[in-house]
Parts: C-alpha cells; structure tokens; sequence
C-alpha cells in the first residue's frame, strides 16, 4: 500500500484557497519525491497521461445526469429520489471509485441552490455548500480544474470514495451531469475528507500545473529526440515525410501550414502508419487533425491545438517497430504547398513501450431527422475511448442540442443532457448573455462559432472510457434550428493491438467467393516463413505479399474461395507452428448485389429514368452479369462491366426513361451470370421501390422569373410538428418570401423527356406564416387559392409539409415547361407571407397511385368548392364562398373544436352557381371554428379563426 499523508490540517473547507507560498512548497515536496506525495492509483492516469496507451486501473466508467425521456434536454431534474432531509439524490454509487466530474446549470440560479456530498456514509454529509462552490469558488475546486464562464459550472478535481458516494441537491431545478471511474473491490485508496489532506493537495496541484499548460506533452521531463522536415509538395503528390526505424513514443508532433485559409486545411491529408502495418492508423485532414478546418484559431487543449503559428498534436503514440508520417497534397492553388512538420520521440526500449496503439476514425453526415443519433465515433476490439473534435458546417448549432449517447461493449455508460453541454458549449453552444461559448478546459471546449460554422473538442483525459469488444459514441439531432449543416467528426482511441488481423474488401467481417482478405500478423521472428493461409482447412489461394518475416511482420493477400459457405477459423500457418487469425470467420459464397437510388428521394424510390449504383460481389474475374428487376432487364450504362481480381462487379443501370416501359412495384433486384454456368442468382437484401413517375425535386428545377419576393432553400427536416416523431427523411425545399406590394409568383422551368399524358401532383408547406398559393401549368390554371395559412395547428417557427395534393390530366409535348406558383397574403396583418415549394410529381397515365403521402388528400373538388373565409382571423363576422357545379341538396354547417354544431347557414337545395354566406356569432369565444360544406357525394372542410 502505498505511504499517505500524515493527516496534516491545512484550510477549514470554506477557506477559498491556500497561500501562494504553501502551494510553492508543496510542489517542492513533490518534485522531491516526498512519502507524503505518493500517488494513489486514481491519480495516475490524471497526471501521466502515457497511461492511457494501456489497460486502466479502474474498470469501467458510469455516468448520472438530468437526462429525461423528454423531447429536449429541458427536462431539468429528474432526479433519483429524495432522501431524509427531503433534499433530492443527484447519485448513489458504491465504492470504490472516484467522481471525475461534475456540472451544473440553470439560467438564473439563485443562493439557494445547494449542494451535499456525502463519502462513504449517506446520513452525516462531509460537503454542505452553496452551488457555485463546488464548481470554481471553493478550495479545492478551484481553477483550472473548474470553470464557471460559460453556462455551466464544472469541476474536475477528483472525488475519491471507498465504500459510496451520495450526491444531493436542494433548490429549484437545474440540468446536472458527473461521470464516476469505478474499480473493482480489491482496490484501496483514501476517500475525500474536507478538510482536505495535504497528499491530495500535493497531486491536485500538480494536475492544475498541467491543466494549465495543456500544450506541454505527455513525458516533459524525459530525454526526447527532436525532428523536422522542411519540404514543399506539388499538387496531388503523395509522399512519405518521415520515418523512424525502432521503439518510443512520440510525445508532440507539429506543423506550420503553408496556408490557413479553409480550402489549405481541408485539402492537404495527413497519415501515420505504425508498426508497418498496411493501413494508416490515422487518415484524416489536417484541419480535422488540429480542429480548424474552418481557419487556424489560437486554442489549447490536452491533445491539439494552436501555439502561435504552430499546430500542435500532444495524443502519445507509442510504437514498437517503425513510424511513418504521409502527407497527401490536394490544394490545387498554388500548385505547391509546402510543409513544415516535426515530431519529440521518447526512445524506449520494447518491452517498455505502452500496450496499445494510438488510432483515429473521421465520420462525415448530413443531418438527416430530429431525434436520430449522429454516430461520431465507432471502435471495436480492446481499448480506452480518448474522445473526439466535432465540426458542423452551416447551421444554427442549435441542431446537435439532442443528447449524446456513449455505449461500451454495448452498454450504456453515458446518457448527456446535450451534445453543447457535451463539449461545454452551453445553451445551444451560447453563454447566457448570448454570446458565443467560447471555452477553453484542458479536457473539452469550444474553439470557434463563426459564420453558423463550429468546432469542439472533448477529450477523456479524466475518464478515458474502457472498452472490451466496441465503442460507439452518438450525437442526437436536437429539437431546434434548420438542419442544413453538415457534420464531420474525428475520433480518437487506444488499441491493444492484435497479433494477426485480417480485413475483407469492405470491411464487412465476411468473405465472399474471390474476394480478397488481406492478412497482417505483427510481432515475429525475423525470417519466420508463413507457408499457407487456411478457412476451415481449406488452402486458400496467394493473391501478393511476402512470405517471410521482415521488420517484425507479414503482410500477405489471399483469395476467398467460391466453395463451402460457413463460420470456420482462418489460420495463418507457419513453418514452425500455427496462429489463429480469426476464430470464427463467416464466409459465403452465394453472390451478393446491392444497389443505391441515385436521387434525393428521402424514402428511396426510384422513377422514370432514374439510375441505380450497383455493386455485385463473388464472381470469378471478368465475369459480366444481367440485372432484372421484376423480370425486366435493364440497361447498364456503358455496356456490361466486368468482375475484377476482388470478384466485384461495379456500374450504372438505368431505369426506363419512358413511363410506359417503366416496370412499376415493390421486388428485390437480381442478377445473373452471363458466362459461368453453376453460379446462383443474386438477390438483393432491400426491395426496391419504383413507379412510372417523373419526379422533380424543386431544388433542382430553375427559376425563370420571380416577384416581389426572396426566394431561399432550407433543408426541410426539421419543421415538423414537435410531436411528429416520424418525419420523412432529408428534404430541401425552396421558400419564398413575399412582400404585399404586388402580385408575388414564382415559375419554374422542367423537362418533359417523353411525350404523354401525365397528371401534376404537389408538395407544399403550411405554417403559421404561409398565404394562398395559386398553380399554374404552362399558363393554365391548374389550382386556386390553397391555403397554406395555419396559426392554429403551427407554432411560430415550424411548418410541415401537405399531403399530396392532385392536380388535372396533361398532354405534354417533349421538351420545355412550366409550372407557377403565384400567392397572396392570407390575412391584412400580413406584411409578409411565405410559400413553401418542395417537390413536383408527373404521374403517367399508366401509373397505379401516388406513394408518397400516407393520407392523400381528396382529388380537386368538381362538384362543389368551398373557399377559404375572408377576413380569417376575423373579429365580427366572415363571408364564406361555396361554388357548385350541378344542382345537388348543400348543407353549410359551423362546428366549434367539440365537434358541437354552432350554426347551419344552409339546409337545402341549390342549383350549379356561386353562393356568399355570412357568419357572424355575437355570443362565440374567440377560438377556432370549422366550416363545413356537406354534399351526398362530397364534403369539403375550412378552418376560421375568431379573435375578439
């Protein structure tokens, strides 16, 4: 056990802090090596973090927050219970183990608001203090460790506990968060007693040294050869920078840009490969790389970040046989770019290299619908979880307000209250005042909020996550802001590096027949000969590679045979003995197809002359193969592709242009051999959807002319009713917006490819905000006055997107048309209105139905149309227009939202003619009321609003 403190009293707890020259000596005594300083074993990966690059001292950790089940992160609260002093329970935990961190918010807190900590006893407390001390204003919570500036309130000043740690709370709600490393129950380690011991204050000094020089690398104070490179790369060069022969660590690794601007960042790619292995451990942009790809910023952090004109990467990167940095140019102007880089390597014998091997994964996303987690980070094998710098382009960084979601070995071990507050951006990535949250901890931040772009980062350094099997990390798109922004994350993590891997082509963990497996077996016997590679005692064929160790390694390719599907082990024998490469790999050898509709559909529909990107896997090399769908052949473009030497098949098939030929329905596409008899059919997994319809996406059909109004695209995900949780996918519509000062329209131009009869349909958008929307085709009237006005049903800053809305038969010659969208303002408060295009269908004479809105709306009415009531709002009374075609009994009926009849202004029989009726109600409240017109055949239904 290792020596602790003697129990010396410093400061009562509510001293704010010790003397500067205390603090002094008690660094002294620590560069000393004084007993009294011994770290216990919490401290340690807090201090050197080289721990990280192997197994932790403690075994897995657990996080508590105010996470609800809400539809936000406003669901402050939600606590654990109540204990006997009616004070709420923030979190029990037993021990042993230790609170890393700890946050809280509320906008506007009051004194009140306190907190209690109880240690190893849940019924005499060791904390009673206000809130904003435990989180910036109190010793030892104090700063670096803790911040206050943005928000929220964090502390990383470590909790230790034996046996359990109770965490409760009196005052008016707030939105917490604190993560708990737990070990198992043979470790021992003094528990946190207030006042605080001088041990503790001896480390957590120490920490708050390096927590404020987080630019410092890991391993300062040890011997560390220095390297630079100096070299200029013309465009689209690929080049091996660096490379050093032998055992260490790298502790810093820099670079000077040539260029900061966005397109330099972006485009030049940097590669570190370790051990000789084939692929790069880490493949990304520089910009991602040093989190500004958006422009070099001045920040610091524990791993990356800007000290002048210098990029800095801090991450330890141990390696055992080699290390090689890449550089790929990509930055087209100037046509050079020169690069300045260098790294600090710790040379170190091999057996006293760290275990495991530093590795980084870059993922890049469209937001797609509110509520449907971001995947940001995704590992698998053995490893710690280091954390990750996350960009989103364009948007109103509002849209990640969702909460974050950590799994290890597929159990969850942290549930957030918000991705801002994930990386201590606060409130939708604003402080309070509404600024920009700009942060700056050791272990997470806020690097940049400009022009709707943002950069983070959040970085483990106190509770690096262990992970046995895999690791995921999700970012859940939040409840606010338009979702036209695009998301890039790059992921780090520690590995414990297997002794042979294998990866199929695509990485699916499944060979089919002829594909190529590359092999990789690290850590041999120079000279060993590797003599054949086997699944299930089947010799496998050599595709290249070398047989014979060379630098500790061999990295061989061998070809998937096309027989005896199944799970067997791969084994890689050797002269010498056998290595199980995998044990249970999965083979199969029936072919596979897989398709992706070229086209923005969010469900995935194809239509008249749209095309498919095809991949076929497990046929022989040059092999062709026809593609069917429900029994109709199609055409690839380019003529019939070959298998190349991975038993892949790629290209483009087009669906018929002409509606008529167009095969219609739900089927499986399939595939067969044009040359090789004996090889199955391959039958895709997905069905297909396609129909005789000409779809055409609003964004992608030109504007011809315009007035009065500003015409802008939105991506349409998000404007759903907040209790929609089923939106339709990524959408971009075009919004206009009018003014009043004359007739507002827009037209469109479209091609028609093929001549034919084909009948218009439309997606528009309603909201609180939209007028009257007329539609013409090719100057004729195809629809009038729709409403798109709502205030009732859509609060102020959503809309939602109609149903199908059916317009008349066409004959359409080939060639140029168009369509118009002319609108009005639905009421006299209006200065301005809006009209929401989304998309235009062309439904052929021989389609069989619309698929695309669950509850279609009516066909236009011909035999009766009742118009929207004028004025609506309206204070007194509102005329309502009815329009009948043939003679028939009308009913006229005004309903309140009981469903109770108010009124009938008509009960009887009219003939073909337009008719006014006006409703006025002295005695009705304000509210809304439904107008109906009733006939045998049809009924036709409008909504009016009565403000008094």
């Amino acid at each position: 056990m290792p020596i602790h403190g003697s129990g010396l009293v410093l400061a009562p707890w509510v001293t704010m802090s010790m003397p500067q020259n205390f603090r002094i000596f008690s660094l002294i005594l620590l560069l000393l090596g004084s007993g009294a300083a011994t770290a216990q074993i919490y401290w340690e990966p807090l201090l050197r973090r080289e721990l990280l690059c192997g197994p932790l001292p403690y075994e897995r950790v657990d996080c508590f927050s105010s996470h609800g089940r809400g539809i936000t992160n406003e669901d402050r609260g939600n606590y654990s219970g109540h204990d006997a002093a009616n004070w709420n329970i923030l979190c029990d935990y037993q021990g042993p183990g230790v609170l890393t961190e700890f946050g809280w918010s509320r906008r506007n807190p009051a004194e009140t608001l306190r907190f209690r900590v109880f240690v190893d006893d849940t019924v005499t407390y060791d904390l009673d203090v206000r809130a904003d001390s435990l989180c910036g204003r109190t010793s030892p919570f104090l700063p670096p460790l803790a911040d206050s500036t943005t928000g929220w309130s964090w502390n990383y000043a470590p909790v230790p506990f034996q046996q359990s740690l109770r965490i409760t709370y009196a005052g008016n709600a707030i939105a917490y968060h604190g993560c708990v490393t737990l070990y198992n129950d043979t470790a021992s380690f003094e528990s946190f007693r207030a006042p605080v011991p001088l041990s503790y204050f001896l480390k957590r000094d120490t920490m708050a040294t390096i927590w404020s020089h987080p630019s410092q690398p890991a391993m300062a104070t040890r011997p560390a050869a220095s390297f630079a490179i100096d070299s200029t790369l013309e465009v689209y060069a690929d080049r091996e920078m660096f490379r050093y022969d032998g055992s260490g660590v790298v502790r810093k690794f820099w670079m000077i840009p040539q260029d900061t601007t966005r397109s330099h960042l972006d485009r030049t790619v940097i590669r570190f490969f370790v051990d000789h292995a084939p692929e790069a451990a880490i493949d990304v942009p520089i910009g991602l790389l040093f989190g500004c790809s958006y422009g070099s910023v001045e920040y610091t952090s524990a791993i990356t970040g800007r000290v002048g004109d210098t990029l800095y990467f801090n991450a330890p990167m141990p390696f055992t046989t080699q290390l090689r940095v890449e550089i790929q140019n990509n930055v087209v102007t100037p046509n050079t770019n020169r690069i300045q880089m260098g790294a600090d390597i710790v040379a170190m014998t091999g057996a006293n290299v760290p275990k495991y091997r530093l590795g980084g994964k870059q993922f890049r996303q469209a937001p797609t619908a509110r509520y449907q987690p971001f995947r940001a980070a995704d590992f698998h094998g053995k490893g710690n979880f280091l954390g990750l710098m996350l960009e989103i382009e364009n948007t109103t960084g509002a849209v990640l307000e969702g909460d974050e979601s950590l799994y290890a070995d597929g159990q969850l071990v942290r549930e957030g209250i918000g991705t801002p507050e994930y990386f201590n951006g606060s409130y939708n990535w604003l402080a309070p005042n509404g600024v920009p949250a700009y942060s700056r901890l050791y272990a997470h931040g806020v690097v940049r909020i400009t022009n709707n772009d943002y950069v983070c980062y959040r970085y483990h350094m106190s509770d690096a996550v262990p992970f046995s099997d895999s690791l995921q990390l999700d970012l859940e798109v939040g409840a606010w802001g338009h979702l036209s922004g695009n998301y890039r994350s790059f992921a780090l993590a520690y590995f414990d590096p297997p002794a042979c891997s294998v990866r199929d082509q695509d990485s699916s963990h499944t060979s089919l027949g002829g594909e190529v497996l590359s092999i990789f077996c690290r850590g041999l016997a120079n000279g060993r000969v590797l003599q054949r590679v086997t699944w299930n005692g089947i010799p496998l064929e050599y595709a290249s590679g070398v047989m014979v160790a060379a630098d500790s390694v061999i990295n061989v390719k061998v070809r998937a045979p096309f027989t005896q599907p199944g799970i067997a082990p791969l084994v890689a024998e050797f002269a010498d003995g056998s290595v199980v490469v995998d044990p249970a790999w999965k083979h199969e050898t029936d072919p596979q197809i897989s398709f992706r509709v070229l086209n923005t559909d969010p469900n995935g529909y194809v239509f008249s002359g749209d095309s498919l990107e095809l991949e076929l896997h497990g046929y022989p090399l040059d092999e062709t193969a026809t593609v069917l769908f429900m029994g109709h052949e199609l055409s690839w473009i380019g003529g019939y592709p070959a298998a190349n030497s991975n038993g892949v098949i790629q290209g483009l098939v087009k669906m018929p242009q002409a509606p008529v030929d167009m095969p219609e329905g739900f089927a499986p596409l399939t595939a067969q051999a044009r040359t090789t008899e004996g090889i199955p059919d391959a039958v895709s997994d997905d069905m297909l959807g396609a129909f005789r319809v000409l779809r055409f996406e609003i964004e992608t059909l030109p504007v011809l002319e315009s007035q009065h109004g500003t015409i802008r695209e939105y991506c349409a995900t998000d404007y759903q009713l907040f209790d929609n949780l089923d939106p339709w996918g990524r959408m971009v519509v075009k919004k206009m917006v009018c003014d009043t000062a004359g007739a507002a329209f827009v037209t469109f131009g479209f091609e028609v490819p093929v001549a034919g009869n084909y009948r218009l349909s439309y997606f528009l958008g309603k909201s609180e905000t939209s007028g009257f929307v007329r539609i013409l085709v090719d100057d004729t009237v195809e629809a009038d006055s729709l409403q798109m006005y709502d205030p009732i049903i859509f609060p102020e800053g959503y809309w939602e997107r109609t149903d199908t809305i059916r317009g008349n038969w066409h004959y359409f010659d080939a060639g140029s048309h168009t369509v118009t969208f002319a609108g009005h303002r639905a009421t006299v408060l209006q200065s301005t209105f809006d009209m929401i295009f989304d998309q235009v269908l062309f439904e052929s004479e021989f389609h069989q139905g619309i698929p695309f809105a669950a509850e279609q709306r009516p066909e236009l009415p011909t035999t009766a149309a009742l118009l929207p009531p004028y004025p609506n709002p309206f204070n007194g009374s509102a005329r309502l227009k009815f329009r009948l075609t043939q003679s028939s009994d009308v009913r006229l009926d005004i309903f309140n939202l009981l469903g109770q009849r108010v009124t009938t202004l008509v009960n009887e029989r009219m003939e073909t003619g337009e008719y006014v009726r006006e409703f006025n109600c002295p005695e009705c409240a304000s509210g809304l009321y439904l107008a109906r017109l009733s006939l045998p055949n049809t009924t036709v239904t409008q909504k009016m609003l009565l403000l008094k």
